[in-house]
């Protein structure tokens, strides 16, 4: 029996896990940037950080060209980077508090 894929929706945007739970990093990201430039933040991440795509691996989910899929230990290091890299403003705007 093939397993599916979970989808989790939050507005339009999915955050998609292989049958294994490893999460899409760009579903992730962009959940936690909520926003049009989760790219840029994805792509300081990984500038700053290369090392970090050792712990992803291409999957291909229905229809779609490969995506990058992390298992939760990863995630847990994406997820620090990304704080690491946010702005007083992405922090204000997910944490719904005014920064200045």
């Amino acid at each position: 029996m093939m397993q599916e894929n979970i989808i989790l929706e939050k507005g339009e945007d999915p955050v998609r896990f292989t049958p294994d739970g490893k999460v899409a990093v760009v579903d992730a990201v962009k959940f936690m940037r909520d926003s049009d430039h989760w790219t840029d933040l994805w792509n300081k991440v990984v500038e700053e950080n290369p090392g970090i795509l050792q712990h992803c691996e291409k999957y291909s989910f229905e229809n779609e060209s490969k995506q990058l899929v992390v298992d939760s230990e990863g995630w847990e290091r994406i997820i620090l980077l990304l704080f690491e890299t946010m702005s007083d403003s992405d922090f204000a705007r997910i944490y719904d508090y005014d920064s200045g």
